[in-house]
């Protein structure tokens, strides 16, 4: 049921990401699609910390359509429009038991992602670290912080392909109109 929105090129490649702006208009539009959610990542380092961790900027909604929720804590609020997208995060258990000591209070405390401050908000599954194997991920924050971290939002961007999309699609009708192998072509 779950299945990534891949972008065919002119030139006749397939290409992984889209633009914010074609992400916008597939999360507001064809219902055909089912719902979709979009993802990028991007390597950090944390305060304090030697290594580097795999941060995933993620939709308010990706969370639903994957199928994975928080053993402890919450996702953090969806913004208003038009409002700041709040400073939490979503850790994993890895991280969750490196960088807190498996502790309790975890939850509300703060992790700094280079010069960043967010506030943890929730702790994801044991073993869960993602839905791809190339990129095993270690805290996942909103989408719209991206120009947090890049110091420009992109979100708006036609041209650059940087947001990954996937979809949940159910019923056999629309899985046989999604496409097969996983993947739908735009």
């Amino acid at each position: 049921q779950l299945y990534a929105v891949e972008r065919a090129r002119a030139d006749g490649d397939v290409g992984e990401s889209v633009p914010g702006a074609l992400y916008r208009a597939l999360s507001a539009g064809p219902a055909a699609l089912g719902h979709v959610a979009g993802y990028a990542f991007r390597v950090d380092s944390l305060a304090g910390d030697a290594d580097s961790v795999v941060i995933q900027l993620t939709s308010d909604d990706w969370f639903d359509v994957v199928g994975v929720h928080p053993v402890a804590g919450t996702v953090w609020p969806s913004a208003a429009a038009g409002d700041a997208p709040p400073f939490g995060a979503v850790i994993s258990d890895r991280l969750w038991h490196r960088r807190f000591g498996a502790a309790h209070d975890a939850i509300g405390r703060s992790l700094s992602i280079g010069v960043r401050a967010l506030t943890v908000t929730g702790i994801l599954p044991p073993g869960f670290s993602g839905i791809s194997l190339e990129y095993p991920v270690d805290v996942w924050v909103p989408l719209g912080l991206e120009p947090q971290f890049d110091g420009t939002s992109h979100l708006d961007d036609g041209g650059l392909n940087w947001i990954k999309v996937v979809t949940r699609v159910r019923g056999t009708d629309r899985v046989e109109a999604a496409g097969s192998a996983g993947s739908v072509l735009l």
